[in-house]
């Protein structure tokens, strides 16, 4: 037992339909810097330099993406009943679920990316909610080392991607959909 007694009990995990409801009653800010993952709400920290410059880039690259699928950027993504993650990055396969006014289930996107500078370990852990959800292909785009982690071949099953590869700033990655390549370095 430490100074500050005993460890706290089990703690309450929510489902994605109590999180909705505990923003629609006023307890949780809907604009407060926080994502629902696994049950809880945790807190996100502003973003650095190096993240918004890798996000642009993304961006300008898929500006004009053809129909039907669409990249948006900070908008959560289903995956499982307890978690509604935030990814930096995301390439749908269409737009239809937007149309519906729901939010995308990780299978129906393309690519997730996350980019991290501070918050790199938490982007990186996330890997296995990805993978659960059948997201094909997630990036971790590293802006201090500027390398990219590209997780594809989700074994939804056990959490965790069948491929992992770390890929240099002098490597070339092709973008998903528009088959473009490009050298890693130019997305940092």
């Amino acid at each position: 037992m430490s100074a500050l007694g005993p460890a706290p009990g089990p703690r309450h995990r929510f489902t994605v339909e109590q999180a909705h409801k505990l923003v629609e009653v006023g307890i949780v800010d809907p604009d407060a810097p926080y994502e629902f993952v696994r049950g809880a709400f945790f807190y996100r920290p502003r973003h650095e330099v190096a993240h918004a410059l890798a996000i642009g880039r993304l961006e300008a690259l898929y500006r004009d993406v053809p129909e039907p699928t669409l990249w948006t950027g900070r908008v959560p993504i289903v995956c499982g009943p307890d978690s509604l993650p935030e990814p930096d990055f995301i390439l749908l396969r269409d737009a239809r679920c937007l149309e519906e006014q729901r939010y995308a289930h990780g299978a129906e996107c393309v690519l997730v990316v996350e980019v991290g500078v501070s918050s790199l370990p938490y982007d990186r852990w996330k890997a296995c909610l990805y993978a659960e959800a059948g997201a094909p292909e997630f990036w971790v785009l590293d802006a201090t080392t500027r390398r990219i982690e590209r997780h594809r071949h989700p074994l939804s099953a056990e959490g965790r991607y069948a491929e992992l590869r770390i890929l240099d700033p002098t490597d070339d990655i092709e973008l998903p959909v528009l088959g473009q390549v490009v050298q890693v370095g130019t997305l940092f």
